[in-house]
């Protein structure tokens, strides 16, 4: 019976079916893949002589570096105010900016919402929230009626423009993050 498996084996490698990758691997033989960098590195973590506490400080810095997303291109030039700055100065600041029609609605709401959070040591919180008011009206950022001007504003959004900004500079005078990402110190 041993001899009738070996032949029975022997025959199946001879089956057209299995000649062509023998013979292409014969033929074009595998070129040794290199390691990369990471992979080198990832091998010396592993050796004996490095802790772990070491390994998990290393791994966490390469994955933050190799996982950080890419920068938005959307958000406005920082804004850096000093604490000295009256509201009247904070607001002269920005009424510019606010006011560019090249910008965007986005660019000029998070723009209200630093300057707004800047101020908040300048004055009586409903005294800050009234000027920011007044300055998105003046700055064309919301009209009269209090609908969006900007052309990016969806048509269905336009007519809460007032309501939007009012919520802003409520979370800027709470110190809070009213947007999902983006550079909000």
């Amino acid at each position: 019976m041993p001899e009738d498996w070996k032949q029975r084996a022997l025959e199946a490698w001879n089956v057209p079916s299995w000649k062509a990758p023998v013979e292409y691997r014969a033929d074009h033989p595998t070129q040794p893949v290199l390691p990369s960098e990471q992979t080198k590195r990832l091998r010396q973590l592993m050796e004996e002589n490095v802790s772990l506490e070491r390994a998990w400080r290393e791994l966490n810095k390469l994955r933050a570096v190799s996982f950080r997303p890419p920068k938005r291109q959307s958000s406005p030039p920082a804004i850096h105010f000093d604490k000295k700055l009256t509201l009247d100065q904070i607001i002269d600041t920005i009424r510019p900016i606010v006011a560019d029609v090249t910008g965007s609605t986005k660019q000029h709401i998070r723009t209200l919402w630093a300057a707004a959070k800047a101020s908040r040591a300048c004055g009586a919180s409903d005294v800050i929230h009234r000027a920011f008011m007044d300055l998105a009206v003046e700055a064309n950022l919301i009209d009269w009626r209090g609908h969006w001007t900007g052309k990016d504003v969806r048509a269905d959004l336009c007519r809460h423009g007032t309501e939007d900004v009012a919520h802003v500079i409520t979370w800027a005078l709470r110190g809070w993050n009213p947007f999902e990402t983006g550079p909000l110190k």
